[in-house]
């Protein structure tokens, strides 16, 4: 009864038609619409000297945006209503900067900076980023793309030379934001900005390591880390270059934030932070947020999205979304039957999605969906965009990089033909992935048959098994990086104390198992929920796999741990994850007559190609 009547508010909150007007965007991802914004009025223009002039001047800038006692006076209501301000300028000064993005991405590929793939999704991305967002405009982009990244691929690469190119190129031309609409676009002007959100700070942390390099920094972009994550948890993680474009969610208070953030147009942080009041009224003082890109976005729920639209949607054009819904889905996907679509479910649903999307293995007969009853876009889902490089017609278009240049290329043939229809190339000419050719052999398959064992709760362990690999670690891989990945943290756990038994933590202080990391070995206690726990006794070594996608090293052994029932292996996305993460060789111990007996899985075909090349030892 309860779900029902949550279910029936937030339907009429964020689904009704009333809420959803003058926000194209969420009406065009929830309910159905066209993804334009009204045709501006007359005089409803502006041109992009006076952007250009406004980013240079702090005092142009608050000249352009209506500044003085003038629009002081208008009050805080008004301030935060945004009611109707549709995105209105000049079609020339948009032309214009598209032209010059363009430029700048054709630059990059002339100089092999970025490959085919990778160039017309930073096209189409620009394109999308540069619309005016009216419908019939000639410089209209997509409104949504769906940059599907298999491992690998240089999904953050792709962001960070997207963002650079918009911030150096596009926004000194684009038109200014309307804060208020109206027949003559009436009210301040705004700068136009650009979010960049993951579902994870780590995520949020790497795209700004990726800015980094680019050569921005605090002038351009901030990274915004919530006070908790970072004084509590993290805060070794953000020393160095990231110090100086680190800005904390406490500090995003009062005009003492507001003043040297003025010109900044770029912030990367987490999606709950963006929904944060206080990041709108201090990060985004005087500009407008006209461009979303999210990251992880296969492993975000389509509702988390729904707040952040309906916050920015009078000025909202273009939301860019990067992921991999063959690898990891939203967190709690499969509780207890439920099926959570993620935003890339939403907007790939109805066609579209190329042949990796039709790889989506089968519902569970009784799963049941979680949220309100969503429309699909208008255009009926994604639509490809294939090697030709034509740009898209659809609102929302669908693109994927198809160059791994983390895989071996052996691993990479079999991952491409199992999950992404034979899209997926090698980017390296030898043998090896990133680091090279240092083996012969790229996969093995270590058989451990081994005994489960429980301690009461869902988790379980195998220390023959955990015995095994790192037995194998000391024989093989001492002189290389390397990373052990397991599914389940009660054998996380049993590993991890191996590891350190044996000395063979990443941090040599750390190398002397405490009594409980020994009760640990011996089957007590299921782990700490994550994996490669850092702390004063942890190997940063042994992790759990859901917290190691999005990361590599150069070895990886990975841990199946069952020997009655395949359990998460039966999900061949999570499998995917687990099995791409390596760039040198690939090593699986465990029973391979389980797997054998599931040939419908990939971990199942897996052990058919490691018996087919010669690839299993004992």
């Amino acid at each position: 009864m309860v779900d029902a009547v949550l279910y029936f508010i937030i339907r009429q909150v964020l689904c009704g038609k009333d809420r959803l007007h003058g926000r194209p965007l969420l009406e065009g991802v929830f309910g159905g619409g066209d993804f334009s914004f009204p045709a501006p009025g007359p005089g409803g223009t502006n041109d992009g000297a006076a952007a250009a002039a406004a980013s240079a001047s702090p005092a142009a800038t608050g000249a352009a945006e209506g500044g003085g006692k003038k629009a002081k006076g208008k009050g805080k209501a008004q301030e935060d209503s945004n009611s109707g301000g549709a995105p209105v300028g000049s079609a020339a000064a948009v032309e214009n900067a598209l032209s010059q993005a363009e430029a700048a991405v054709r630059l990059l590929s002339d100089t092999a900076a970025v490959n085919a793939s990778q160039a017309r999704a930073l096209s189409e991305i620009l394109r999308g980023a540069c619309r005016t967002g009216q419908h019939g405009s000639a410089t209209g982009g997509s409104a949504v793309q769906l940059v599907q990244g298999p491992p690998g691929t240089g999904k953050t690469t792709v962001i960070s030379h997207a963002v650079r190119i918009w911030l150096e190129e596009a926004a000194p031309r684009l038109p200014l934001l309307h804060k208020h609409g109206g027949a003559g676009g009436s009210g301040a002007r705004l700068l136009p900005a650009v979010a960049c959100v993951a579902r994870s700070n780590v995520a949020a942390k790497n795209i700004a390591l990726s800015l980094i390099k680019r050569g921005l920094g605090p002038k351009d972009f901030r990274l915004i880390v919530s006070q908790k994550f970072h004084c509590e948890w993290h805060e070794e993680q953000y020393r160095g270059e990231l110090e100086s474009v680190l800005v904390l969610g406490s500090e995003l208070r009062g005009f003492a934030m507001q003043r040297p953030l003025r010109n900044v147009k770029v912030y990367v942080t987490t999606v709950a932070m963006l929904a944060n009041p206080s990041f709108k009224a201090t990060a985004l003082h005087r500009k407008a947020l006209s461009w979303l890109v999210v990251d992880e976005a296969s492993q975000i729920c389509g509702p988390d999205l729904m707040l952040p639209l309906y916050q920015y949607g009078h000025h909202l054009k273009c939301m860019s979304l990067f992921g991999d819904d063959m690898q990891l889905p939203p967190f709690g996907a499969e509780w207890d039957g439920a099926q959570i679509r993620s935003i890339f479910d939403q907007l790939s649903s109805g066609g579209g999605g190329g042949a990796a999307q039709q790889r989506l293995r089968e519902q569970p007969a009784g799963a049941f969906h979680v949220g309100p009853p969503l429309c699909p876009p208008a255009a009926g889902g994604a639509a490809d965009v294939g090697a030709t490089g034509t740009a898209a017609t659809s609102p929302v278009v669908r693109l994927m990089l198809d160059v791994s240049y983390r895989l071996p290329r052996d691993l990479c043939a079999f991952i491409s033909r199992e999950m992404y229809g034979g899209r997926l190339q090698s980017g390296w000419a030898s043998g090896g992935g990133a680091a090279g050719d240092a083996f012969p052999a790229n996969v093995l398959w270590i058989q451990v048959e081994g005994k489960e064992g429980r301690t009461g709760g869902t988790s379980c362990s195998n220390v023959l098994e955990a015995k095994r690999v790192v037995q194998l670690v000391q024989e093989r891989y001492l002189n290389t990086s390397w990373t052990i990945l397991t599914g389940y943290d009660l054998q996380r756990s049993v590993l991890e104390c191996e590891v350190l038994r044996c000395g063979l933590g990443r941090h040599p202080q750390h190398n002397q198992p405490t009594q409980q990391a020994g009760g640990a070995a011996a089957g007590g206690g299921g782990g700490s929920g994550g994996g490669g726990d850092k702390g004063p006794q942890g190997s940063d070594r042994v992790y759990n796999i859901d917290t190691f996608q999005g990361r590599e090293d150069e070895v990886v052994v990975v841990s199946l741990t069952r020997v009655k029932a395949l359990g998460f292996m039966d999900d061949d996305r999570r499998v995917n994850v687990m099995l791409t993460r390596c760039t040198q060789q690939l090593a699986v111990v465990g029973s391979l007559r389980l797997a054998l007996q599931h040939p419908h899985t990939l971990i199942g075909r897996m052990a058919e190609y490691c018996i087919l090349n010669g690839r299993v030892e004992q």
